[in-house]
């Protein structure tokens, strides 16, 4: 796991692709609609679980 992480900080920032970026987040979450569910869920996980 410690190799990982090192290997991951040792790439640039743009050799990342930024989830923040708006692009990147449309992007990725409409391709795969089931992560935005299981984003939502995380972050309300007191609440009830989103379905589809």
């Amino acid at each position: 796991m410690d190799d990982i992480k090192q290997k991951l900080a040792n790439r640039k920032q743009t050799d990342l692709l930024d989830p923040r970026n708006d692009y990147v987040f449309k992007r990725l979450f409409a391709d795969e609609p089931e992560l935005l569910i299981e984003l939502i869920n995380a972050i309300r996980y007191r609440e009830t679980p989103i379905t589809v």
